[in-house]
């Protein structure tokens, strides 16, 4: 696969692409200008490309932007839910978990799409895709931005082998081992994806599907900077 192009699964024409975060333009946070750097970019490409995202602001309150609306090809949806922002871990959580339920019942009840990524905010977004693949049979891939709950328990707020962290650890390995593609950082950041799923503590019973690996990188152009895939690094 050539720099450039999309994961050989998703490589059709008119292929419908779903991509969720809880940021996207005009927000200013990381993942959300990472994340229109590339839909656009795929739009142009010719594919069919929505993003689900939220209406809230990485700080808090909400975004001056409309609700449904196509910029630059791509078609954009800003669903409705809380917008604590980050003040307290207590507003943040319930920000997550709205947008967890607005995005799942996305994904069972809407349109089928021909493949779904996701990106990592907020965490385990992709055990949600685990889900939807096994109501029906959806497809899905992860741009791995950050690692959870590893960032967690390394600043203290989770203790690493307590009920807690394991089930998120689980719900984490869970979302990534179905899904038919990771697209990752770097080497270091595969590595610990790797090892979390071959791990005693999070191995599934039911077996695990073979993930493909691919390498995040930017190409800079004169005029701007795209996110590109570059080749598989599995």
């Amino acid at each position: 696969m050539s720099p450039g192009a999309a994961p050989a699964s998703f490589d059709r024409p008119a292929t419908r692409l779903l991509l969720v975060n809880q940021h996207y333009y005009p927000d200013v946070a990381s993942t959300g200008q990472h994340l229109t750097d590339l839909a656009e970019y795929l739009a142009s490409e010719g594919y069919s490309v929505e993003v689900l995202t939220g209406r809230g602001k990485y700080v808090a309150g909400r975004m001056n932007a409309p609700e449904v609306e196509v910029r630059n090809g791509v078609q954009i949806r800003r669903v409705r839910t809380t917008s604590f922002g980050r003040a307290s871990h207590l507003g943040r959580i319930i920000d997550y978990l709205s947008f967890y339920l607005r995005v799942l019942g996305a994904l069972i009840f809407g349109t089928e799409r021909d493949g779904v990524m996701f990106l990592t905010t907020p965490p385990l977004l992709c055990f949600l895709g685990a889900i939807a693949r096994f109501v029906r049979g959806q497809r899905y891939g992860v741009w791995s931005m950050d690692l959870h709950p590893d960032a967690e328990v390394a600043s203290g707020m989770l203790r690493r082998g307590r009920l807690l962290a394991r089930l998120l650890e689980w719900a984490n390995a869970t979302g990534y081992r179905h899904a038919d593609f990771v697209i990752d950082l770097g080497s270091y950041m595969k590595r610990r994806i790797v090892a979390c799923l071959s791990s005693g503590r999070t191995r599934s019973r039911c077996g695990a599907r073979r993930t493909k690996f691919y390498r995040f990188r930017e190409q800079r152009t004169r005029y701007s900077t795209h996110s590109v895939f570059a080749t598989s690094s599995s």
